[in-house]
């Protein structure tokens, strides 16, 4: 199922409910995507692992299923390379018990887990410069924006600002680029950045090129640290993401009885935001009945790692 089709069927299921607002698609996939992610998480665990290579006391996630507001629950196991090549455990420590100093008072590695954060404005923008319906580069100017190539930046208030909006451009960056996440490809210099707009829409390049936009980002940029420098290999184990919605025309990356848990958990959501207790309440619990059973059916004979807080992990 796509998530075009998950809407619609959340929709006309909610035309019944009496609710005292419209129930919008962006409404309904602003709980509907979220869902899709946590179910994914507590049930399908993919498991994944990315090497890194920290030059210092931290590094950015380069894969983009950690890249995401979820990695701090994603990941649940770090090792280090020794000197010897064997796999050695490093424990989470909490930031705030992070000791500020020479390294050589650290007897022993820990790690945590961040997200660097900056934010900016967006000049008035030439926005594709290449005539490709598929991938088009974005180029952004913001003054002095300290962006890294390799960072991640949210972009929103995203608007046409050629001379005057343009109608058809628009409705292209709220789909594809107002409250998305990106990773920025070039710094050409300290007020310039791009990134790269994935669309399935067959956009007519030369009208957005000649259009200008002007709007906000905020850096996003997920990074694990370290309490003292290192510079072995730390592998970094953790619960891999659904596969991205690019557009609604997205296949949803989830098994069809959990996509029925998520669509239950968006009915209880929206019920609760009118106080519907009575209505939400049997969505909320039905989903749950769901989720326990999926895991039940399809996982019993599975060797099933615990999930946990980060900090309970190795106190375990």
């Amino acid at each position: 199922m796509r998530y075009l089709e998950a809407y619609d069927l959340i929709s006309t299921a909610l035309m019944s409910g009496n609710l005292p607002f419209p129930t919008t698609e962006p409404l309904i996939a602003q709980f509907f995507d979220d869902h899709v992610i946590n179910v994914s998480l507590r049930c399908s665990q993919k498991v994944n692992s990315e090497e890194l290579t920290p030059s210092a006391t931290n590094i950015a996630f380069t894969n983009s299923d950690i890249q995401s507001n979820k990695f701090a629950s994603q990941v649940f196991k770090v090792e280090r390379t020794d000197s010897n090549g064997n796999k050695v455990g490093v424990p989470f420590i909490p930031e705030s018990a992070v000791l500020t100093g020479n390294d050589d008072t650290i007897a022993h590695l820990g790690y945590y887990l961040k997200t660097d954060i900056s934010r900016g404005d967006m000049l008035v923008t030439t926005l594709f410069a290449a005539a490709d319906t598929i991938y088009n580069t974005l180029t952004v100017k913001s003054t002095a924006h300290g962006l890294d190539v390799g960072d991640y930046v949210i972009l929103s208030e995203v608007l046409s600002a050629g001379g005057a909006p343009v109608p058809a451009n628009q409705v292209y960056y709220d789909e594809f680029v107002n409250q998305k996440r990106f990773e920025v490809l070039t710094t050409a210099d300290a007020d310039t950045f791009t990134v790269l707009v994935t669309s399935d829409l067959d956009a007519t390049a030369t009208a957005l090129a000649a259009d200008t936009i002007s709007g906000k980002w905020v850096e996003d940029t997920k990074k694990i640290y370290f309490n003292k420098s290192t510079s072995n290999t730390v592998t970094v184990y953790y619960y891999a993401l659904p596969e991205a919605k690019n557009s609604n025309k997205t296949k949803i990356d989830l098994p069809d009885q959990l996509i029925t848990a998520a669509m239950h958990y968006t009915f209880a959501d929206i019920y609760f935001l009118t106080s519907n207790l009575e209505l939400g309440g049997p969505h909320r619990n039905l989903a749950n009945s769901i989720e326990e059973e999926f895991m039940k059916i399809n996982r019993s004979k599975e060797a099933m790692q615990d999930i946990l807080p980060a900090p309970l992990q190795d106190f375990i």
